[in-house]
């Protein structure tokens, strides 16, 4: 009974402190450091923190402001910011160590010098490798023959400080900064243990840096894997698509998930998911009594992966976003993809605790793989390849589509979004929108290999599928030549005031549209050019054709026929003068 007793207590005190965490994670940084402070048990508050959390709070307070979280934090999460802050890849990053070295003892002097000989000692015969040169006395040497520079806290080894070594100058300030720093290293490992500082000493000498850096690199990727930082090469292995044929097979659970509640569950990838995708929904529709933890315990590995195989640093729970949204888009493609009617979020629930999200985000990664395969064969076969165009033929959408789906890994192009216009696929809705755009491409495509264009302007303003099927509808409307050449300004005027329908008696040309008749000539023209059938061609290219003229209406009914300015009509190809056409 008193065990009993004692684990409901240590309990109840977990969940405590994990309500005072997220309490905490609510708040500014600079509050939510003031918030630890003031608690009655700090230490305690902060040691709940899970490492990731932890990391997190001292990049958004400022690692030099939060050196109060430094001191109370423990010896794993502050390896874990190590390992995170002074590796760049696969090589240690000797500022950054410095830099992290000189905030722990600055923290905490006695208890982080220890914990560094102790426990990171192959980081600390590292810097002093690369910091110290070591000379050993012989007993009737004159500790002269070393130099003034050579100083000794035993009179045994002597040991001159070395400047940062760096490509580029680190200035002066910071060298002595660093001669500080080692001094202080080496005097509280005299004063504290002169046996292990002598022991430290001798390993520093013998270092072989290659070696060193290598199982020092092995070491952090066993500690960093737990949480899903694996090394790149394996993380990249969450791209490898995954066949819908092979997914029940392959992402299936081999044990079901057990209720366990986790008090030290991160908090940074679980406050970023997006709310208005499936794979939030389904996450709320799971009890907190089902496995929850451990479906967003596995989210936050999955994120962590993430950040490797696309080789991110995050700094901050920002940072992190990227990841954590796209680890949300595709694993909502996958549970949509596993449901033939519009999915529910209590049928996603059942999903996630069905199969692993990797399983998931790997069958949702593989739709958006399919579109990029697609498009490279296509790319590579299609008449616009052959004909030496790029890929601004396809115009402004067109282009956005394409170039997202032959990234590395495809983006989608959101033409309605401000600023930068690529982002992840959010949900399947993005997937089969790309599709059917893609589609378009290629139908229209097949349309300009059927058409008898014998010579394309090269030389002539910039060439979209545009200007060459709508150049050369005009130019039959015109009774003109059958070949792609600009139209003299007088004649495209006249084929301008038949394309518009004619403005209400009394007003001004502002608005005018363009009327069914001339978009279905304009179908019926194609449809002889191609010789194919006009309702066929209408299912194949009818949406790209609706949104071309709807774009000539937007863009052009204020224009009337004695404003038409060359320069500025990019959906044909018009001469500046009479003499340039005909």
């Amino acid at each position: 009974m008193p065990n009993a007793n004692a684990d409901h207590k240590m309990l109840a005190l977990r969940r405590e402190l994990a309500a005072q965490r997220r309490q905490c994670l609510a708040l500014p940084p600079e509050q939510a450091l003031t918030h630890i402070l003031e608690h009655s048990q700090p230490a305690a508050l902060v040691h709940s923190f899970p490492e990731e959390d932890f990391y997190f709070l001292l990049q958004e307070i400022g690692p030099d402001d939060a050196l109060p979280l430094v001191t109370l934090g423990s010896y794993r999460q502050l390896e874990f910011v190590l390992d995170q802050q002074v590796w760049d890849r696969d090589r240690i990053d000797f500022k950054s160590l410095f830099v992290w070295f000189e905030r722990l003892i600055a923290a905490d002097p006695t208890r982080m010098v220890r914990w560094l000989a102790a426990e990171k000692s192959n980081l600390v015969e590292y810097y002093l490798f690369n910091s110290i040169a070591i000379r050993m006395r012989e007993h009737d040497q004159d500790p002269a023959d070393f130099g003034p520079s050579f100083f000794s806290f035993d009179n045994f080894f002597y040991v001159r400080i070395l400047d940062i070594p760096a490509t580029e100058p680190l200035g002066e300030a910071l060298q002595k900064q660093h001669r500080r720093l080692v001094r202080r290293i080496l005097e509280r490992l005299a004063e504290d243990d002169h046996v292990h500082y002598q022991r430290l000493l001798l390993a520093a000498m013998n270092v072989v840096p290659a070696e060193a850096e290598e199982e020092a690199y092995r070491l952090r990727n066993v500690r960093l894997a737990e949480k899903g930082f694996l090394p790149f090469e394996e993380a990249v292995g969450l791209y490898q698509p995954l066949r819908f044929d092979h997914f029940h097979q392959t992402a299936a659970r081999f044990q079901s998930l057990v209720a366990d509640e986790n008090t030290r569950l991160p908090m940074a990838p679980l406050d970023l998911i997006a709310s208005d995708q499936l794979f939030h929904q389904a996450l709320r529709a799971i009890p907190p009594g089902e496995a929850l933890d451990q479906i967003q315990s596995e989210f936050a590995s999955l994120s962590n992966r993430i950040t490797v195989a696309d080789r991110l640093k995050p700094e901050s729970r920002a940072a992190l976003s990227a990841a954590v949204h796209k680890a949300c888009g595709y694993l909502s493609i996958g549970l949509e993809r596993l449901e033939p009617t519009p999915p529910l979020a209590a049928s996603a629930a059942r999903n996630l605790q069905a199969f692993t999200l990797e399983g998931l985000f790997r069958l949702g990664y593989s739709q958006a793989v399919v579109l990029k395969q697609e498009a490279e064969n296509w790319v590579t076969a299609s008449w616009f390849a052959r004909a030496g165009l790029p890929l601004t033929f396809w115009g402004e959408t067109g282009l956005g589509v394409l170039g997202g789906l032959l990234l590395k890994r495809p983006l989608f192009f959101d033409r309605d979004r401000q600023g930068h216009r690529y982002r992840e696929f959010h949900c399947l809705d993005d997937i089969q929108a790309t599709g059917a755009q893609l589609a378009q491409l290629r139908a229209i495509d097949r349309l300009l290999d059927q058409m008898p264009i014998e010579k394309l302007p090269r030389r002539y303003g910039h060439l979209t599928y545009q200007n060459v099927l709508l150049t050369l509808w005009a130019r039959s409307a015109l009774g003109l030549a059958d070949d792609l050449q600009p139209i003299a300004r007088e004649a495209f005027g006249v084929f301008w005031e038949s394309l518009f329908l004619p403005p209400p008696q009394g007003t001004t040309p502002a608005g005018r549209v363009i009327g069914d008749d001339r978009r279905h000539a304009f179908l019926q023209w194609l449809a002889r050019q191609t010789g194919s059938d006009a309702d066929e061609l209408a299912d194949a290219v009818g949406a790209a054709l609706t949104s071309l003229f709807d774009e000539l209406q937007t863009e052009y009914g204020r224009v009337s026929r004695a404003s038409i300015d060359p320069r500025y009509i990019h959906h044909f190809l018009v001469a500046p003068d009479k003499s340039a056409a005909d």
